[in-house]
């Protein structure tokens, strides 16, 4: 039981660091998405849209 104990908390410990830091992450962040390709593909008879992102994040 001591050591379901100790692994929950260290879960919720490193939970809680783990968002804060996504938080701050978050709000420096840029991506950029530069469309590269178009185009059509069939799929199982059925034509599917197809476009192709170039992503710098």
């Amino acid at each position: 039981m001591k050591t379901v104990c100790k692994i929950l908390l260290s879960s919720l410990v490193l939970l809680s660091f783990s968002s804060i830091a996504a938080k701050d992450l978050h709000n420096k962040l840029i991506i950029q998405a530069i469309p590269s390709l178009e185009g059509t593909v069939v799929i199982e008879g059925q034509p599917k849209y197809k476009k192709t992102f170039n992503v710098v994040v």
